[in-house]
């Protein structure tokens, strides 16, 4: 049984990070859902006015799946995201609270008599 998370769809705005081996279409680690989705449609040779149909605002079709008739409705290229879930202290091999819990304690004085 899977239990990840349902894709979350990107804003334009937001910002990616891949590791250099996953580069696709942009030729540095981390870039906006725009600046891909720009390139997408540089290397598919897609002009404004269908950009915007395509990756903006979906453009008019009919969709076919097994089993059903035809229906019609709008298609459009988005970017979606899943977190991957956080791991339990056992699974990450780290013990309960952050390493970092010891420099958040409150410094402890001495009184010099």
């Amino acid at each position: 049984m899977d239990h990840r998370q349902p894709f979350e769809p990107l804003e334009s705005e937001d910002v990616i990070s891949v590791s250099t081996p996953n580069q696709l279409l942009i030729n540095h680690n981390t870039f906006t859902v725009a600046e891909l989705t720009s390139r997408l449609a540089q290397q598919l040779n897609i002009r404004d006015e269908k950009r915007k149909g395509w990756i903006d605002q979906g453009v008019p079709c009919r969709v076919l799946r097994s089993g059903q008739t035809w229906q019609r409705g709008s298609i459009r290229i988005r970017l979606e995201f899943v977190p991957n879930p956080d791991p339990s202290p056992e699974q990450s091999g780290t013990p309960e609270g952050s390493p970092l819990d010891h420099f958040r304690q409150p410094a402890e004085t001495s009184e010099e008599a």
